[in-house]
């Protein structure tokens, strides 16, 4: 059933195998702790609830572990909190679905840490649209390209209002056939 699960303490993923993040439509997992993956093994947000990250996420920064961090269907909110992942970063990766979408907001910090990692808005030929929103928080990637889209056949949005965006190479249509505004 819909409601909202806080975590507070501390929590460290250990398991290479992929971390399912199947949170119902009209249900919240909060993370209001510290949360960290130092193995590899995609992230993946499914099921159309919210991820909501108000403590610090770390993804590989104390090893090399490199996951993606996907959100298939679902929001994922960094709100007033940090995310850094050494992997990429895809927005709106299921063909069929109710789409995806991203949001910082209350100065979040999110940031990609190595030149490799992508930001893909629109990882998918979903009709619905995959968007991005930057509400006054801090974007930052270590020269990787933010795909507006990413995939052919995808549509995606960026909005900023407020905040900053530093060091990533926005790509528009970044494998072609795609719209993407920012």
């Amino acid at each position: 059933s819909a409601g909202i699960n806080t975590f507070v303490g501390n929590v460290a993923l250990s398991s290479t195998a992929v971390k399912s993040w199947g949170i119902a439509s009209g249900s919240e997992v909060v993370l209001n702790n510290t949360t960290t993956v130092e193995v590899n093994g995609d992230n993946n947000i499914n099921g159309g609830g919210v991820l909501r990250e108000k403590g610090t996420m770390n993804i590989g920064q104390a090893t090399t572990a490199n996951p993606a961090f996907v959100i298939n269907e679902g929001k994922h909110i960094v709100d007033g909190g940090t995310f850094a992942s050494r992997g990429g970063y895809r927005i709106g990766s299921q063909a069929t679905g109710i789409g995806a979408q991203t949001i910082l907001t209350n100065n979040a910090n999110f940031s990609l840490t190595v030149s490799g990692a992508a930001l893909r808005v629109g990882d998918s030929a979903n009709p619905v649209t995959a968007r991005l929103v930057i509400d006054n928080s801090t974007l930052s990637m270590a020269a990787g390209n933010m795909g507006i889209p990413y995939a052919a056949g995808a549509t995606s949005e960026v909005s900023q209002v407020g905040g900053l965006f530093t060091g990533g190479i926005v790509n528009f249509s970044q494998t072609g056939a795609g719209q993407g505004t920012y």
